[in-house]
């Protein structure tokens, strides 16, 4: 039996049907089992979102894989592509745009950890199994908050801050 590649396979017709079966559910499975995004903001907080070898569509229109019910987001706001083995992310010209790690790039290979603004949602970008993909956003340092803050204003800084006065009330 000859196969698109021009491999020959010889031998029990079963072993030959089990090979082809195996690549063919091997074509529809996620490219890597673990790629996923983690919304760690917005109204699908906590939500998990699997990526498979087709294009995942990130949008308002409720055709996406993703559907984003925010106005500040395009009906096809952005795709995400599996390529050679690595997700290439795609903004679709979307009005206010998608933003990976706080930059705004047309197109852009994901990285394991790399954030995703769209609208007012954040998604990180997960290629291998993690603990906790959400405690990988922020970290505060450990400081005594009880103390004064230490910033003081100048009467001229104050501006804003006054009242107006009972004179210029009537």
């Amino acid at each position: 039996m000859a196969l698109r590649s021009g491999v020959q396979l010889s031998g029990d017709s079963t072993e030959i049907a089990v090979y082809l079966l195996y690549f063919s559910l091997a074509a529809t499975k996620p490219m890597s089992a673990n790629s996923r995004l983690v919304s760690i903001s917005g109204p699908l907080k906590d939500a998990t979102f699997t990526l498979h070898e087709e294009d995942f569509s990130i949008g308002r229109d409720p055709t996406n894989n993703l559907v984003l019910e925010d106005s500040a987001v395009s009906r096809r706001h952005c795709t995400i592509a599996s390529d050679a083995g690595e997700f290439k992310i795609s903004d679709l010209n979307s009005r206010n745009g998608t933003s990976i790690n706080g930059v705004p790039p047309k197109q852009r290979i994901l990285h394991d950890g790399d954030q995703i603004k769209v609208g007012r949602s954040i998604f990180v970008f997960l290629l291998h199994e993690t603990e906790n993909a959400a405690s990988r956003a922020v970290e505060l340092e450990n400081r005594d908050w009880s103390s004064p803050a230490a910033a003081e204003l100048r009467p001229e800084d104050t501006t804003y801050l006054k009242l107006p006065s009972a004179a210029a009330a009537q």
